[in-house]
C-alpha cells in the first residue's frame, strides 16, 4: 500500500469568470457543462509539507512480513 499526505496552504483565490475552469473539467470528465450555474472561485494551493509512505510490507498472501 502506498500513501501520500500533503499539508497545503491557499496562496490565491481567483474568480472563475463564466465558469470557464469548472466547465472545462466537467466536459472532460462527464461530457457536459457544469450543471449548477452561479459564482465560483478557484483556490490555488501550495504544498507546505508532503510525506510519502510505502506502508507495511506484505507477503504474496497479504500477510505482514
Amino acid at each position: 500500500m502506498r500513501a501520500l499526505a500533503a499539508a497545503t496552504i491557499s496562496t490565491e483565490i481567483r474568480d472563475d469568470d463564466e465558469l470557464a475552469f469548472i466547465n472545462r473539467h466537467s466536459e472532460r470528465y462527464v461530457g457536459a457543462p457544469y450543471p449548477r450555474p452561479g459564482p465560483r472561485e478557484i483556490f490555488v494551493i501550495t504544498p507546505d509539507r508532503v510525506r510519502a509512505s510505502m506502508g507495511p510490507r506484505l507477503s504474496c498472501h497479504g500477510v505482514r512480513e
